[in-house]
């Protein structure tokens, strides 16, 4: 035994306690000549985290939702790896509100009535509003940017439900305020110097991710457009990709320093194992480390309106989106109007001025000339 642990005859008296149970579960089924199965001891031992289920329909939402994921296209477009893995992780959202709740729903549940707006309706639909703050998904409470992107998904699936059956759903949730990040960090030019002269070995995998970072920078691409662009067209001016993502195009405009990376790969083209972006993102934080991108940055979020922050050191916290909010952040504060940088990222203005044209809390305070005191 170890030491703290109960003595052994408290742990005795409790294993007979279980040994009992499991007895008069199956005693009980004899007595009513019913078959023992597993579900039903753990139903027996474990009563309060079974789900109250329901027959299992074909309606239930989880099924519709795992159609959804399969057939939902993007205006005909295939969807993209990383927008059906979003789907899937509001698909698992919701099925932990269900044990949560111990209920089962099948979509009529969600069923917006003709005469007014179902108070049920609505509810089953706020209560999963609440799952998400309360911290009862993964021990943490959901940002709200968070909850307005799962609500979002929700609103998109049941759209497509309505398209599917025929019916009415209760979609329109009450999602207060966008989906804007707060306070978020890019980039500075020393920053960017140091990833470009960091020591690599020649060929290795973080000098091919250096290489690739810097690709991300000079071009705002996400990590999916990366192996859409061509090496071996670096002579001309430019070139032209597809996002896999909008189906939007997206205009590869080959300034110096980007044109010296695709030299580089002219003749083997990018290395596949780029395409692995956990791999990419925990390969890009050594890089940055060794560059010594250790800055504290803050991280801001929103959570059930009040906003909290936490502090990270840079090479901690970065990933592949943030060389594209770099580009956008850099090119802004050189003046650059934003209707032509959004030629090169392939988004909306109005939706890069939303995402993007944000404050950077760490150059508000250094364009000030405040600087750290050593004494």
């Amino acid at each position: 035994m170890m030491i703290g642990s109960p003595d052994c005859d408290t742990i005795n008296r409790s294993i007979d306690q279980w040994i009992g149970r499991i007895i008069l579960y199956y005693t009980t089924g004899i007595s009513h000549r019913e078959e023992p199965t597993i579900k039903g001891l753990q139903s027996h031992l474990f009563p309060d985290k079974q789900p109250i289920t329901r027959s299992s329909s074909p309606n239930s939402v989880v099924k519709w939702f795992n159609r959804f994921t399969k057939e939902h296209t993007n205006n005909g477009r295939p969807l993209s790896p990383n927008t059906i893995k979003s789907y899937k992780v509001v698909l698992n959202s919701w099925k932990s509100f269900e044990k949560h709740t111990k209920t089962r729903f099948v979509l009529d549940d969600l069923v917006q009535e003709v005469k007014n707006e179902s108070t049920s309706v609505k509810k089953v639909v706020q209560d999963y509003h609440r799952f998400l703050v309360s911290g009862n998904l993964n021990g943490s409470p959901c940002s709200d940017n968070s909850v307005r992107k799962y609500l979002k998904i929700l609103n998109t699936f049941l759209r497509w439900c309505e398209e599917q059956t025929g019916k009415t759903y209760q979609r329109k949730t009450n999602i207060q305020g966008e989906i804007v990040a707060k306070h978020t960090f890019s980039l500075t030019e020393d920053e960017i110097k140091r990833i470009q002269e960091v020591e690599l070995t020649q060929g290795s995998k973080l000098d091919v991710v250096r290489d690739m970072m810097l690709v991300g920078i000079y071009t705002g691409l996400r990590h999916s457009e990366w192996m859409k662009v061509r090496p071996e067209l670096w002579r001309e001016p430019s070139q032209l990709i597809t996002s896999q993502k909008t189906g939007k195009v997206c205009l590869v405009v080959h300034r110096e320093p980007l044109r010296k990376v695709l030299m580089k790969y002219e003749k083997t083209g990018f290395r596949s194992s780029i395409t692995n972006i956990q791999k990419v993102n925990t390969q890009i934080k050594e890089v940055c480390k060794l560059s010594g991108l250790d800055r504290e940055v803050s991280k801001v979020k929103s959570i059930d309106g009040v906003e909290h922050h936490e502090t990270f050191r840079l090479y901690e916290v970065i990933s592949t989106h943030t060389f594209r909010r770099t580009k956008i952040t850099r090119e802004l504060n050189m003046g650059r109007p934003l209707r032509e940088i959004v030629l090169e990222t392939g988004q909306d203005e109005e939706i890069s001025r939303k995402h993007y044209d944000r404050p950077n809390l760490f150059e508000h305070v250094q364009n000030l000339g405040i600087e750290r005191v050593d004494i």
